[in-house]
């Protein structure tokens, strides 16, 4: 007996079609997503980073800086080049990469108009290096404490030209805001530990 032969009807090829469809279409979904979700995250990772590294240098720069009332030592400028305010202040740098950046240089933090926070070391013999801390930064903006009154300014004591005891940078990084506290170092008030005697 001949066995008869199955055919698909034209109503099963559609529904296969539109099920095969409906199959791809998820799948394209679920890989943009998951690559939307890996780009963010990559970026985030970068910021985080970025971020991380700003403060270490900054941290490290800071702890560097030059007490004394000598002009120059810790200043905070307006410049028609810069975005906003621009910091100066001096440091003793025992240890860099480059010799020549070695022992007093001066240092300038800024924003510049390309969006990008920058900061540029001298000395007097040298030409100047400049690094880039951060892009895509909006703003830049610094608050200090004032001891006596008891309160954040964004300007310097004007009787007082010391090393501020602790300051503030405000930024905005791709419409995020940021604030950073440093704790410049102090050879007035460090304080110095002694490890007590062990007792018998």
């Amino acid at each position: 007996m001949r066995k008869r032969r199955y055919a698909f009807t034209l109503l099963e090829v559609v529904i296969s079609l539109w099920i095969l469809g409906m199959l791809l279409t998820f799948v394209f979904n679920l890989f943009t997503k998951t690559q939307v979700s890996k780009n963010q995250i990559r970026a985030l990772q970068e910021s985080v980073l970025q971020t991380s590294l700003f403060q270490n240098r900054m941290t490290q720069l800071f702890s560097q800086c030059k007490q004394g009332e000598e002009e120059g030592a810790f200043q905070l400028l307006k410049e028609s080049n810069t975005l906003g305010p621009s910091l100066c202040f001096a440091i003793e740098n025992a240890i860099d990469p480059q010799p020549q950046f070695c022992d007093d240089l001066h240092c300038h933090l800024y924003l510049g108009t390309d969006q990008r926070l920058y900061l540029t070391t001298w000395k007097e013999e040298t030409m100047p290096r400049s690094e880039i801390l951060l892009e895509s930064v909006e703003t830049l903006s610094f608050q200090f404490y004032h001891g006596e009154q008891k309160k954040w300014a964004g300007a310097l004591p004007e009787k007082d030209k010391r090393v501020p005891k602790i300051f503030k940078v405000l930024l905005n990084v791709n419409k995020e805001s940021l604030e950073f506290a440093f704790f410049p170092s102090n050879a007035a008030q460090r304080i110095n530990y002694t490890q007590p005697k062990s007792i018998p």
